[in-house]
């Protein structure tokens, strides 16, 4: 029997698997098109990057494990969640690193929001380029500008990161010298450490579900919240709100969402490169994510991914809760479920079309 681990699973489900061969021109999902139609969204090809990132047999998952085939778009992701927030089970799903590899090894390692990625000989200098026309879910450029702006403005400033990542520390050792970052151009830029740092490259791949935000986070609109590009006068609404005082740093946190974060309704409006972004609901323990218009990858028939169009996490506190959610229908993947129930799940399998 093959054995595939839950986040591989989820990823097959959700984006499906394709024939690697490139295509030349793009489709999208029905509700996008509308949208396009209505003058909402500007045209598919307008708003992925010049070379999207294209899943094939062995991009994500290896083919001895996996049969691949090109899904249909439409759909609701149904995730019935137990804690007092939403459930991580969407993380795998919404995972987006600089570099993919099959599943969560480093081989076949591809570049994901990146286009390329290199390092010298003594694996001390990393030339790396992001995807030119690669854009954040709010339509905005993507460019080193967010690069620049992550590492300058807030790793190095001690407000914001009085100490700095280990994981931008040579060898990734506490007591390293923090990494020092150059903008070649507007999509390439290098990062330097003083001693070799082998593993680098996979830290930014699977490393503790590595995702991008600690090294690129959406410059334009977190500019609004860093003191050096707003006045504390023009912040002074938010900060009030938030009864912050003069604390700007407090208030930058707050509006700046990282991988873990992106959960959380407060979300909403949040620039990202997720498959799925936040969308706003009053209703209580409920959360709607929907597909990211921008989001950067195809299947290898032109198809702008994800095929489904929405998540929808709903709290169900109890294991007799989430158990009616699988058998009747109104959960797609159930984290919770219970060996000794498996009669009761065969009896309902049929009705509940799982």
């Amino acid at each position: 029997m093959k054995k595939y681990l839950v986040s591989l699973v989820i990823l097959s489900l959700v984006f499906g698997f394709a024939s690697i061969s490139f295509a030349q021109s793009y489709n999208e999902a029905p509700m996008l098109a509308e949208l396009v139609e209505q003058g909402k969204l500007p045209p598919v090809e307008e708003r992925l990057p010049s070379e999207p990132f294209v899943v094939g047999p062995g991009v994500l998952v290896s083919e001895e494990e996996c049969d691949f085939e090109v899904g249909q778009y439409g759909g609701t992701f149904r995730v019935p969640y137990r804690s007092v927030n939403f459930d991580p089970t969407v993380y795998p799903m919404n995972r987006t690193p600089f570099i993919r590899a099959q599943g969560i090894s480093i081989e076949g390692m591809k570049g994901y929001i990146l286009e390329s990625f290199e390092a010298d000989e003594e694996n001390k200098v990393f030339t790396l380029k992001l995807r030119e026309g690669l854009k954040w879910s709010d339509g905005y450029p993507v460019t080193t500008e967010d690069i620049r702006f992550t590492y300058e403005d807030v790793l190095l400033n001690e407000e914001l990161s009085p100490i700095f990542p280990t994981l931008f520390r040579a060898q990734n050792d506490p007591e390293g010298m923090p990494m020092k970052v150059e903008i070649i151009d507007q999509y390439t830029f290098r990062i330097m450490f003083d001693k070799p740092y082998g593993q680098f490259l996979s830290h930014l791949t699977i490393t503790g579900w590595a995702s991008y935000q600690d090294l690129l986070k959406p410059a334009h609109y977190l500019k609004q919240f860093h003191i050096d590009y707003t006045p504390l006068e023009e912040m002074r609404p938010a900060l009030d709100k938030e009864n912050l005082g003069d604390a700007w740093w407090d208030l930058f946190h707050l509006k700046d969402f990282t991988f873990w974060e992106l959960s959380q309704k407060e979300s909403a409006g949040f620039p990202t490169l997720t498959p799925w972004i936040m969308k706003p609901s009053e209703e209580v323990g409920v959360y709607v994510l929907e597909r990211n218009p921008y989001f950067f990858v195809v299947d290898a028939e032109g198809n702008q991914l994800p095929y489904v169009d929405r998540i929808i996490g709903t709290h169900a506190l109890t294991a007799e809760t989430r158990t009616m959610a699988c058998i009747t229908g109104q959960a797609n993947i159930g984290d919770d479920t219970n060996l000794a129930n498996l009669p009761l799940y065969k009896e309902n399998e049929a009705k509940g079309g799982y």
